[in-house]
């Protein structure tokens, strides 16, 4: 715009209503006049026909460029500025407008949303979109009160089908008939053991958040309940997003009437073999007739690793049939693309391809191998012996930079931050079971390696996942944090597990830590795919080295009993870790880890040694592990603190074995059975070591998997420990399961 034209248009309320006064009398604006006036909206402005548009309309006129004129330089550096200022100041609109509609969309959530409107479209191009329902299942896990009463009503107003029905007063009555039901959960959270004052300050904090949920309510899923000139059809719109009027369907539908153990297992593909083998061994150790599900409470995966946790620890292979399922599956995954498949062709083709195999490859094995039943809320597999193993696999939303976990179990959402905000939690769960995952579902979303396959996309959300071990290829801090979420403890961890799928070694056991500078320096001139292939390359060996480093800052920070309770189990490869694929490895893989686990130097065994040295071999390790794990089946009823009075306690020792359970006859036996004892330790580290008797008539109840008995305790103040000693062990005693 000329500088001269320009001084009476420098405000940008008054370049607008010029521009709008000057379309207001073209001809075009008395054709859409009537063209908005036959659907039922009469329109008297410019500005209302824009508005029907666009969220809001400003004019910010900016002068021609004059280099010879400070004044026209001067004006545009000032419109300029308020142009910016514009720009900042509606994003910051659109952006909590979108909050307020749950449209405020990540990589992830948009992708997941576009691919709902293709599937929307796909199946009828002339319909519209319907972006409340879109945008549905995009929120996060209820946390408040309000919240969960926003989730549970519209839930209950698509059971009645009131997002659909041309009927309305439905939303009124359900309101009506959820009040009674909202005062008793307000009752139930007052505490009438307080004084009046506190009493009512809570009632007031709770019947706010009652309200704050009632009109979220009535914002997002109560439906306007005008019809349209024939009374048959009623409006689409929700209270938010109703700015531009009524919106009607252009055909009906009729609805017809009506205390723990944490097991962390990482990445590995064919180097899974490990981790099954490992677990292999622990169970030998363990002996006495148990299983390795009986032995844990919470087990995280990641990519082959979540493979294992899944198979073992949710569909209770045994460990021969883990085995025999690893071995079909990876010649049924790694099936290769046609162009790969052929030997001439493959060369070429390779480095140009994003992944390497076939989808359909994996996904016909997952299901034939884990079945198709969900992975939460399950009931037929359920096991009939003990507590089910809380089991959860990490994944990766595509395009974003935190771990997803999907489990077997529900857990209340994680804690506010300190300044009030809501943290960021892992647990991913859908409200309706319909939506989330199945088991062999939550394998593909973890094991999605992307050099290998196509990101999964799960078909109920339409949200696209990738391999878990692009965020945790060492999960062993998520499954802690877990462990801390779900029990709630004081108390720490009675064993905290990590199994390894191999890690570089040399001669003499010691990790080595070497990384190849030159090939580092030309993978970003290479072809996609062939750059992909190089890091996965590169990464055998440095994705190793990060699990173990993971691992060290992690337990580095633990001291005392903890500190002391942290393994992490792994096997020394003195060649470079096989790829992924090499799928012609496995067997030889298999065999040197079984070496490697069963080494005894002592008996001039020419293995490397072992890599971690507080341990003189992988046996020693593996034994202190399984006594770790025995002694924590065993549990006081009461807690020992360190200022109690002299004299005899009468407690229950109790063992958390089901009854039915194979190994339960060998641990309570009379004759062979375990012994107990109290070791209490005064400041000066001054031991007082007395046994703890059991009833010689009947040790342990096989009912009840418990039994009475009298602990002398010394006065004062001392740190206690009830420690426990089977036969084979010899001078090995270890504290009990809280201890």
């Amino acid at each position: 715009m000329p500088s001269d034209s320009h001084d009476s248009l420098s405000s940008v309320t008054e370049a607008t209503r010029r521009l709008l006064e000057s379309f207001q009398e073209s001809t075009r604006f008395e054709e859409l006049q009537k063209k908005w006036k036959a659907r039922g909206r009469v329109i008297s402005t410019a500005e209302e026909l824009i508005l029907c548009y666009y969220e809001s309309f400003r004019v910010i006129s900016i002068p021609q460029y004059n280099p010879s004129s400070p004044a026209a330089v001067k004006q545009v550096s000032e419109q300029i500025k308020v142009l910016y200022n514009e720009i900042l100041s509606m994003s910051k609109r659109i952006r909590q407008r979108k909050r307020s509609l749950n449209m405020d969309l990540d990589v992830s959530s948009l992708s997941a949303y576009l691919r709902r409107s293709v599937a929307a479209l796909g199946n009828d191009f002339h319909n519209s979109l319907d972006f409340h329902q879109l945008s549905d299942g995009l929120s996060a896990l209820p946390r408040r009160f309000s919240e969960h009463l926003v989730q549970l009503m519209s839930r209950m107003v698509k059971l009645r089908h009131f997002d659909t029905s041309q009927a309305i007063g439905g939303e009124a009555e359900l309101v009506t008939q959820m009040s009674s039901y909202i005062a008793a959960c307000i009752v139930a959270q007052i505490d009438e053991s307080d004084n009046p004052e506190s009493i009512q300050k809570r009632k007031e904090l709770l019947v706010e958040e009652a309200r704050r949920g009632l009109e979220c309510f009535r914002d997002r899923f109560w439906r306007c309940e005008a019809k349209d000139s024939t009374g048959q059809r009623r409006c689409k719109n929700y209270w938010e997003g109703h700015d531009k009027g009524h919106q009607f369907d252009d055909t009906m539908n009729f609805s017809p009437d009506g205390s723990n153990e944490n097991i962390e297992v990482g990445l590995g593909g064919i180097r899974g073999i490990i981790e099954v083998t490992i677990l292999d061994e622990i169970e030998r150790a363990v002996g006495q007739g148990l299983r390795i599900q009986e032995l844990f409470d919470l087990v995280i995966g990641t990519s082959t690793g979540g493979l294992v946790a899944l198979g073992v620890f949710e569909n209770n292979w045994s460990l021969n049939e883990a085995d025999r399922y690893f071995n079909s599956l990876l010649k049924e995954a790694f099936s290769a693309r046609r162009l790969i498949a052929v030997p001439v062709l493959s060369k070429v083709a390779e480095p140009f391809m994003t992944h390497k195999y076939k989808t359909a490859g994996i996904n016909n094995t997952l299901q034939a191998n884990f079945g198709k039943n969900f992975l939460f809320g399950q009931t037929e597999l359920l096991q009939s012996t003990g507590d089910r193993v809380k089991v959860g696999v990490v994944t990766c939303l595509e395009g974003q930079n935190q771990p997803c976990l999907i489990a077997n179990y529900s857990r209340n959402p994680s804690d506010k931050l300190k300044d009030g905000r809501e943290g960021y939690d892992c647990l991913q769960r859908e409200d309706e079971q319909k939506k989330d995952f199945l088991t062999w579902q939550a394998a593909r979303a973890t094991s999605a390696a992307q050099t290998l396959y196509k990101p999964y996309i799960h078909p109920p959300t339409y949200r696209t996942y990738v391999d878990g071990a692009t965020v945790r290829n060492n999960p062993v801090r998520l499954a802690y944090e877990e462990g801390m979420r779900i029990w709630k403890s004081s108390k720490p961890p009675d064993i905290i597990l990590s199994l390894g799928t191999g890690i570089l070694v040399d001669k003499d056991g010691k990790v080595t830590s070497k990384r190849n500078a030159h090939m580092e320096s030309i993978k970003n001139v290479l072809p996609k795919g062939f750059k992909k292939k190089v890091e996965t390359g590169l990464d055998m060996v440095q994705a190793t080295l990060d699990c173990h480093r993971e691992w060290v800052d992690f337990s580095g920070a633990f001291r005392g009993r903890l500190g002391h309770n942290c393994h992490r189990l792994d096997v020394g490869l003195t060649v470079k870790p096989p790829a992924l694929d090499a799928i012609k490895e496995a067997s030889s893989l298999r065999t040197a880890c079984q070496k490697y686990l069963q080494s005894n130097p002592n008996k001039q065994d020419k293995a490397v040694p072992y890599f971690q040295p507080e341990y003189s071999n992988a046996r020693s390790h593996i034994r202190s592990i399984a006594r770790r794990l025995l002694a924590s089946l065993f549990y006081l009823g009461h807690d020992l603190t360190r200022d109690m009075i002299r004299g005899t306690l009468e407690s229950t020792l109790y063992c958390r074995l089901s009854p039915h359970s194979d190994g339960a006859p060998a641990l309570i036996s009379n004759t062979h059975g375990p012994v107990f004892r109290i070791r209490e330790v005064n400041d000066r580290n001054e031991e007082v070591v007395r046994p703890i008797q059991l009833p010689q008539e009947r040790r342990f109840d096989p009912k009840t998997m418990s039994t009475p008995v009298e602990i002398e305790i010394s006065g004062g103040p001392y740190e206690r420990f009830v420690e426990v000693q089977f036969r084979q062990w010899k001078h090995h005693w270890e504290p009990i399961g809280g201890f």
